[in-house]
């Protein structure tokens, strides 16, 4: 169902090639023009810091992205963030739970959330105000977000699918497919499991 992409920050920073100079440059005249809009605040969290407003901020971001609208919600009311919501209440998980946001005159505009697993950082989402599309912020916290990932000595990151330019765009390379398996139980479920599966590789999005 998708190509997962993944970024080896290790060896792209014992290079020293690791942001490129042109990628640097193109943020910093980003960040100035975002600047030019109100005063930017870059906000990293983890652990305690976890509070309602950061869940509401996320949200409220959402909600103006196309996610919004989408059944990919990550924070709007529902299942999902009510999976978070809890999860955070557990002190270890919470402190696997990263999340960073950029704020223009204490606006949220845009965010990104991540697991992070021993050396292995997992994005999971992020949504930004489309009013402030035009100055990529969201590229401007990804890098930003990387940095310190690097810093805190995180090996790899796991960019997960979909939208492979941007990913590619950090230095991440097309990983392994990922796959949607259905497990049935044996007996008269198995038979149509299998008319099932050669229906789906006929329809050509298998």
């Amino acid at each position: 169902i998708g190509i997962d992409y993944v970024l080896d920050v290790a060896s792209l920073g014992a290079s020293g090639a690791w942001p490129r100079t042109t990628t640097l440059s193109r943020n910093r005249a980003r960040e100035k023009r975002l600047a030019k809009l109100g005063a930017l605040e870059w906000r990293f969290v983890r652990g305690a810091e976890w509070t309602p407003a950061i869940f509401a901020d996320m949200a409220a971001i959402e909600a103006k992205s196309w996610h919004g609208s989408s059944g990919d919600r990550k924070f709007l009311p529902g299942k999902c963030t009510y999976f978070w919501r809890n999860l955070v209440t557990d002190p270890a998980q919470a402190e696997r739970m990263r999340a960073a946001l950029l704020y223009v005159d204490k606006k949220p505009v845009v965010f990104s959330f991540d697991i992070d697993a021993g050396p292995v950082k997992y994005e999971i989402a992020s949504s930004y105000d489309p009013a402030f599309g035009k100055h990529s912020p969201g590229n401007c916290l990804h890098y930003r977000v990387l940095r310190a990932a690097v810093d805190e000595g995180i090996t790899t990151v796991d960019m997960g699918a979909g939208d492979g330019g941007y990913k590619r765009e950090s230095g991440a390379m097309a990983g392994p497919k990922i796959v949607d398996c259905l497990m049935v139980r044996s007996g008269w479920r198995a038979p149509l499991a299998k008319l099932l599966a050669w229906g789906w590789r006929r329809s050509g999005r298998s």
